[in-house]
């Protein structure tokens, strides 16, 4: 079974782009499906592209082993 990741991401993206609704950016937690760290991160990077974002940083990038130790934030 491929271990599932969660991490912080910071995107940008064009001023018109509807995700961001004229913000210049933002940090999205996200969770994806990958062997590794680096997979995961490269899964993000061709998401946030199809999305018209760019990732310019990353934070708090963990595997999913008890789903009780994920931050708060990423439940809400």
């Amino acid at each position: 079974m491929i271990p599932i990741w969660v991490g912080m991401f910071d995107v940008t993206g064009p001023e018109d782009n509807a995700m961001l609704k004229g913000d210049a950016g933002a940090w999205l937690w996200i969770a994806a499906q990958a062997e590794d760290s680096a997979k995961f991160e490269t899964r993000v990077q061709y998401a946030m592209r199809d999305l018209g974002l760019q990732v310019q940083d990353k934070e708090n990038l963990q595997e999913v082993i008890n789903e009780g130790d994920l931050p708060e934030e990423v439940w809400k």
